[in-house]
């Protein structure tokens, strides 16, 4: 729904803050503030926001709700899904691995939806406009190979997977993770905390595109979203892992604790 103009303005504006923003942690001077549930939020997230919503004031002029993780009010559709920067704990510690996620969204039963994730560190940009040809590029492994949280490991909620089936790798934002999986470089994504629609609208459209499937705590497939949080214990992949990868890592888990 945006074009290759209005996507390379985006990027323009965002280069520009982020050199600021790197330029202010050299000098040590960072403006970090806490919101109410103790998450991390900086200048940069707010005025990538800012900035957004004036670039997408035509769609909201036609009637597009905004609901950005900085600037939200009811969740009501049609909307504009965004987080300007997904993983800003990794922004702050210099990882690197956050994401710009995106969604413009009217209707998901007629396939008017359109979804961007971009990483402005390494220039990673896709959008649902251009599916990608999974079968072509995915590559031949011996494991399913998966990407988790980094908060997740350090929790302990990965300590117990079969290692001669599944490699898991830590991957930073999920929204950066859901880029990456809708391009074929893993097999599956998994998180145990719960996500809000913002986290993951964007890389929810790219994956729809691509056919990967995300499926509830119940291991049932979500076709549209339509709430604002979804509770933990989610799966992304494609149709034909569905099954065994989620008995293995939700469904076993569970028999083992009991």
């Amino acid at each position: 729904m945006l074009d290759n103009g209005q996507i390379e303005a985006i990027k323009k504006f965002i280069s520009s803050r982020l050199q600021e923003f790197e330029h202010q942690r050299a000098l040590g001077h960072l403006k970090i503030d806490l919101k109410i549930d103790n998450s991390p939020v900086t200048e940069l997230d707010v005025d990538i926001s800012n900035y957004l919503k004036k670039s997408l004031a035509p769609f909201i002029e036609r009637g597009f709700s905004f609901f950005s993780e900085e600037d939200h009010g009811d969740l009501q559709f049609p909307a504009i899904i965004l987080d300007p920067i997904d993983g800003t704990r990794e922004l702050i510690s210099g990882t690197k691995e956050c994401a710009l996620s995106l969604a413009i969204i009217s209707d998901f039963e007629t396939n008017d939806f359109w979804g961007w994730i971009y990483n402005p560190y390494n220039g990673i940009s896709l959008t649902s406009s251009r599916p990608i040809s999974l079968s072509s590029n995915l590559v031949k492994r011996d494991k399913l190979l998966g990407f988790i949280s980094r908060t997740e490991i350090q929790e302990g909620l990965f300590d117990q997977y079969d290692q001669n089936k599944y490699i898991l790798k830590e991957v930073g934002s999920i929204a950066y993770k859901l880029g990456l999986i809708s391009s074929g470089e893993c097999d599956f994504i998994i998180t145990k905390h719960g996500k809000n629609i913002w986290d993951i609208a964007g890389g929810f459209c790219l994956c729809k595109r691509n056919n990967i499937a995300m499926y509830d705590s119940s291991g049932n497939r979500i076709q549209k979203l339509n709430k604002e949080r979804y509770d933990k214990n989610i799966l992304w992949c494609r149709e034909d892992i569905a099954e065994e990868v989620f008995y293995d890592f939700f469904k076993r888990s569970l028999l083992c604790k009991q």
